[in-house]
């Protein structure tokens, strides 16, 4: 009789999970959940010296920027930070605070890159162009997860050379290499907490031709919920009792 009612109590307090979007930042419109490190500069991008958000909204890329398989109409470009109109520009960092995962589980990132192909037929990153993207839950400490570095090339040197994904964050792009046609990558962060923050960061995109946009970043995860009682449950739960009064009486 205790069992079944440790059965029944169980599955009326048991969680069910169902899938759900927490964050998804589009780069469509102006309406954003992220802050940046520096205000976005579009106006030298006919001369391909950019950072910022480009969409319908804020300016065109550059005629000889191509991308494949845009998703969308806006996406995250840099190209020649330090050439920009405001100058100096080494590293944009984007950020993603205090996103509230307390009712989920199962977190799971998914994301868009794509690198056009350089004007001159030659890829053009260098062994300090680097893009990484970190996430931390409940202040413990940031930790990357995905990192795109230049490849070691056929003359021993990573400078001009072709960007892959960096599988072992060392500093060297020796994964699937980056193109013009936006992929999507996916990480399971495979931990549970109450606040996340995610950071992506552009680091010394400093030349012409070093350039990256990314795009659609998708945070889902398994949500939690505590289902009410069921009039079955309820009913069944009234049966029990009452057996079991029966049963202490015959005993």
């Amino acid at each position: 009789m205790r069992t079944v009612f440790f059965l029944l109590f169980t599955f009326m307090i048991s969680n069910v999970a169902n899938a759900g979007i927490i964050l998804l930042e589009d780069f469509e419109d102006s309406t954003v959940s992220y802050s940046s490190s520096v205000a976005d500069d579009l106006s030298d991008i006919s001369s391909r010296d950019y950072f910022g958000r480009i969409a319908s909204d804020t300016a065109s890329p550059p005629a000889d920027v191509l991308y494949n398989n845009i998703q969308g109409n806006g996406y995250f470009g840099v190209q020649d930070t330090d050439g920009a109109n405001s100058g100096n520009i080494d590293t944009v960092t984007l950020d993603w605070t205090g996103i509230s995962i307390n009712n989920f589980t199962g977190l799971s990132l998914s994301w868009f890159v794509a690198e056009d192909s350089s004007s001159d037929g030659e890829e053009d990153w260098d062994s300090t162009t680097s893009f990484q993207m970190l996430f931390q839950i409940d202040g413990g400490g940031f930790q990357v997860f995905f990192a795109i570095e230049s490849e070691l090339g056929t003359d021993a040197d990573f400078t001009n050379e072709a960007p892959h994904v960096d599988t072992n964050f060392n500093g060297e792009g020796d994964g699937t290499e980056i193109t013009d046609t936006f992929t999507q990558y996916s990480y399971l962060i495979g931990a549970t907490g109450s606040l996340l923050d995610i950071k992506v960061v552009f680091d010394e995109f400093n030349a012409g031709d070093e350039d990256l946009a990314f795009d659609n970043l998708l945070l889902s995860g398994d949500i939690i919920e505590v289902p009410e009682p069921s009039i079955f449950a309820i009913f069944a739960l009234g049966m029990i009792g009452l057996a079991a009064r029966r049963f202490k009486k015959q005993s």
